[in-house]
């Protein structure tokens, strides 16, 4: 936490002190998420797939001088991860897939640094969860000497952000999972300017943990991490010259 703090006052302190004046621009940004998580556990070794989702909101680009802008955003963004796994024996097969989206409103603040038309940006982000959804589909197939049977269980989940510890008052419904809503990282990536749009791709690297705070679980967040990683493709444009 303390390197992302310390990210943003550099950039901020860049900005504001600088002595040229700057030219500013705002626009649209939306692209392509293509969203997996990493996990921090001894216990879960789940082979999570990629989810694909999006990205859209408003963005600004701040033009320090020739060689350096600011770029921060304001997106709502949704991440995750998506499953397919079997497994499988003499006498049985598991089968599951599904999917879980966190939905953000997130605030990355780039600095660019330009190259002719070419950009190398990076900076720190912080998200706020607004919500989320999940599916998962388990199918069980057994074979005892000929006799086979399948049967499918669908369940569906919704995702709450909580700011705060989780305790047993909140009385969480059955399909309610609570998430840690705050989440923060690190971005860097590339672009290219062309006119009034930007062509960016980037990774975000998350430093968050899904897992929310819940009574008496100290030690095992300590222990257990899952942290969003992203792989992003997004076009901006810039309105005015």
């Amino acid at each position: 936490m303390n390197v992302i703090k310390s990210a943003v006052f550099a950039i901020l302190f860049l900005f504001v002190f600088t002595h040229i004046e700057a030219q500013v621009q705002f626009g649209v940004k939306a692209g392509l998420n293509i969203n997996n998580i990493g996990i921090i556990s001894e216990d879960d070794e789940s082979d999570t797939k990629m989810l694909f989702r999006y990205h859209v909101g408003a963005t600004t680009n701040y033009d320090i001088n020739e060689a350096l802008s600011l770029q921060p955003s304001l997106l709502f963004s949704i991440k995750g991860f998506s499953l397919n796994e079997s497994e499988k024996d003499e006498f049985s097969e598991f089968t599951q897939k599904g999917y879980a989206s966190l939905y953000y409103l997130e605030v990355p603040i780039n600095l660019a640094y330009k190259i002719n038309n070419f950009q190398i940006y990076a900076g720190p982000y912080t998200a706020f969860g607004i919500g989320g959804r999940g599916k998962s589909e388990t199918t069980t197939k057994l074979n005892f000497g000929g006799l086979v049977s399948e049967e499918t269980t669908t369940d569906e989940a919704t995702y709450t952000p909580y700011y705060r510890e989780v305790t047993q008052d909140d009385d969480l419904e059955d399909d309610e999972t609570p998430y840690n809503g705050f989440d923060y990282g690190l971005n860097a990536g590339v672009g290219y300017k062309l006119n009034n749009l930007l062509f960016n791709v980037g990774y975000s690297y998350g430093l968050g943990n899904w897992f929310a705070r819940t009574e008496g679980n100290d030690d095992f967040r300590k222990d257990n991490k899952i942290q969003n990683r992203v792989i992003s493709l997004s076009v901006s444009y810039f309105f005015g010259e």
